[in-house]
């Protein structure tokens, strides 16, 4: 509700204008009139309302003055004149000190329902932008202390930073007794199940001094970042939102795994926290597994034994055999699987040091050396949080390097690899197999069959997975038609297209989009 006054030196007016303002169904109270200026400016101060509705020609102080007073002493009251006189001075005054509204007397409802409205909108906007204003500024100061948490580099003393923070919820974080870390991956599907998710922070309390806070975590915007403060151990907080979580994702059929730190007594000892959490998710067992990972105090040592078959990966990758090294690749994971007590950080270790040898092979000893799509491949094993991205990112860096070494061997299977490159610069055009084979002065049957004997599928069937791969790409991720769709792809006729993407994902491509989410 909003709160207003009347100051009229006429008692009848002044109940009218209440009684009318009563009438009009609109969120205001009403708490006092004045009868002159005087008595209406020491009204304002004492009660502070949110519109003031004042006469102009008053005994005592004016409407004039009072505007001017209200204007410095109370600038966020909202101020409507309703007067009798319309002469020029009142108008270039009421305008000078930000009047609302100017209502000439007598006035009817629709007047002064319209002059009311102008009133609660300005404090609305108001409110609004005070509102967009702190949420900017809390924005701001989470970006700011997840960068200094996750990010490595000085230990900056906290308490130095803490003067750049302005949000009322950091600052009050920042001060509890007791911090504590969480983390937590878990599939998009399932993210609305964690708390704090879509309301990005929660303060739960303020008699408690309980803060419960999620940031943006700067490299991984599939790991939840908790950070609690609290006045007592906040690890307990922690541990229990993420066991509830964890076990909510579990009851849906799908996997989480959560890591909490201990409490911590010190504010700079918070990025310690989050180092704790960390190095616990890293430690997770490798194979499919869901739950929560908690401080045991346990020596992690290497990955006992060696994949009996690197050798033979290795030289699957140095003759080109494409095929070969992803199928071995995939035996590479299931092996580690089945070791006993795996974890994660173990099998990056061994896949980082695989991939420096794999690399070794197209002629990159030092990493230094390697090109910056290997370099980043790389890099992702060793930020995977989840067994499956470091397969994926594995399996890239196989395939990419054993693709180029086919492309760069004197035979017929090399050219293969010299025809897949020009089919991915230029599937969205039309593209023949006899076209093709001509330009690698190839005969189209003997294409054919080396193309198939080396990727594992027809010259026709890759066209058409990459078209499909990027159509897909194309209707999730804009909002283009379908038919210009189809000509990005190299589909002349849309309806083809149509037919044929129906045949191979099973859906249409208008079923396919909305299946993404993707509003046409």
């Amino acid at each position: 509700m909003y709160r207003y006054v009347v100051i009229d030196d006429e008692s009848l007016i002044r109940r009218a204008i209440v009684k009318k303002i009563a009438s009009l169904g609109l969120p205001l109270a009403w708490v006092g009139e004045a009868e002159d200026g005087e008595e209406g400016l020491d009204l304002a101060l004492r009660e502070s309302p949110d519109i003031v509705l004042t006469d102009m020609r008053m005994p005592a102080m004016d409407g004039i003055s009072l505007l001017h007073a209200l204007s410095e002493q109370k600038p966020d009251a909202a101020l409507i004149v309703i007067s009798g006189f319309s002469d020029f001075e009142y108008t270039r005054e009421a305008i000078a000190t930000n009047v609302i509204d100017y209502i000439l007397k007598p006035f009817d409802n629709k007047e002064l329902h319209a002059a009311l409205e102008k009133a609660i909108n300005f404090h609305r906007e108001k409110e609004n932008k005070r509102k967009s204003d702190q949420e900017r500024e809390l924005e701001m100061d989470r970006e700011r202390l997840s960068a200094w948490l996750c990010r490595g580099g000085a230990d900056e003393q906290l308490q130095s930073l803490t003067k750049q923070y302005r949000s009322a919820t950091i600052k009050g974080l920042l001060g509890a007794n007791s911090f504590a870390v969480g983390l937590l991956t878990l599939p998009d599907s399932h993210a609305r199940l964690f708390p704090n998710v879509e309301d990005a922070d929660r303060t739960l309390s303020g008699s408690t001094g309980e803060y419960i806070v999620r940031l943006p975590h700067p490299e991984r915007t599939d790991t939840a970042l908790i950070v609690i403060g609290s006045q007592m151990e906040a690890e307990k907080k922690v541990r229990t939102m993420l066991s509830q979580t964890i076990e909510e994702v579990r009851r849906s059929g799908g996997e989480a795994v959560g890591a909490a730190s201990r409490s911590y007594g010190k504010l700079e000892e918070l990025r310690m926290a989050y180092r704790e959490a960390w190095s616990l998710l890293d430690h997770r067992p490798f194979g499919q597994w869901t739950g929560l990972l908690q401080e045991s105090g346990a020596v992690y040592k290497k990955m006992d034994g060696c994949w009996p078959c690197r050798d033979d990966l290795l030289y699957e990758i140095e003759v080109g055999h494409v095929q070969q090294a992803l199928y071995m690749t995939g035996e590479l994971f299931k092996y580690i699987r089945s070791l006993d007590g795996a974890t994660l950080a173990q099998a990056k270790q061994y896949c980082v040091q695989l991939a420096r040898d794999i690399a070794k092979v197209d002629n990159q000893e030092r990493e230094d050396e390697m090109n910056d799509d290997d370099l980043g491949l790389i890099t992702s094993m060793r930020q995977a949080m989840d067994p499956m991205e470091l397969e994926h990112q594995f399996t890239e860096l196989v395939r990419t390097i054993s693709e180029r070494v086919l492309a760069l061997l004197p035979t017929a299977a090399g050219q293969i690899g010299q025809v897949k490159h020009y089919i991915d610069l230029r599937y969205s055009q039309p593209i023949r197999l006899e076209e093709v084979a001509e330009r690698f002065y190839l005969h189209p049957v003997y294409l054919s069959m080396v193309f198939k004997e080396s990727m594992g599928e027809t010259f026709q069937d890759y066209l058409k997975r990459l078209r499909m791969e990027r159509a897909k790409q194309l209707l999730s991720s804009t909002k283009y038609r379908i038919d210009r769709i189809a000509g990005m792809i190299g589909y002349d006729n849309a309806k083809y297209f149509y037919k044929v993407f129906k045949k191979e994902i099973g859906l249409t491509p208008a079923e396919y989009r909305k299946s993404q989410g993707t509003i046409e």
